[in-house]
């Protein structure tokens, strides 16, 4: 673990994990189509938002863990088997429903699609990662001068995708120090945040 992590705000642990994201799509050269502007853009909107628990909201459409999760889906073919045989007239897709009132149906089916490709999976794991650092302290108090559970996460992106040599720690520490902002730290718009 870096020792100037533990020093950076939630914030700023966020933004490393999104900025992970970006490092990852630019591998695979992804990083100019409209999918990825997208939603790099809504997870981006973390850094800026003043009311977390509408971010929270929003951002779960496209972070769709249940729809992608083999485990999950058979889950649901089993509840939708159980509805079919006792006359329910629950719709086979309601699962689907909060995610298609924040997403267009195309780029939803988009979004199932990239998350499910094998090759994406570590973009999935980080994004949910990330989702968790920015609710991980949402609505209980943060220990005084730190916050483990979004520490744990930071590390963990960074050990899943072996990008720590990609971030000046130390310098994103004095940009956005655990300090400000009750360890939230200062708002920001993701398009500043530097690396190093």
């Amino acid at each position: 673990m870096n020792k100037h992590l533990k020093e950076i705000s939630v914030r700023g642990r966020y933004a490393i994990g999104l900025s992970c994201i970006k490092l990852l799509l630019r591998e695979r050269n992804l990083h100019h189509s409209e999918f990825s502007r997208t939603l790099f853009r809504k997870l981006g909107e973390f850094t800026q938002a003043k009311k977390l628990d509408v971010w929270e909201e929003e951002v779960k459409a496209y972070l769709p863990y249940n729809e992608t999760s083999d485990e999950t889906i058979s889950d649901l073919q089993k509840f939708n088997t159980f509805c079919k045989e006792y006359n329910s007239s629950i719709d086979k897709n309601w699962y689907k429903g909060v995610s298609l009132e924040i997403l267009e149906a195309s780029f939803y089916d988009e979004l199932i699609e990239f998350y499910k490709k094998p090759e994406n999976r570590t973009i999935k794991k980080v994004a949910e990662l990330c989702e968790s650092i920015g609710r991980a302290e949402m609505y209980g108090a943060m220990s005084k001068g730190n916050s483990k559970l979004t520490l744990k996460y930071s590390n963990e992106i960074l050990e899943i995708t072996g990008l720590v040599s990609e971030f000046d720690f130390q310098k994103i520490a004095k940009e956005y120090p655990f300090s400000k902002g009750d360890g939230w730290g200062k708002t920001f718009n993701i398009k500043t945040f530097k690396r190093k």
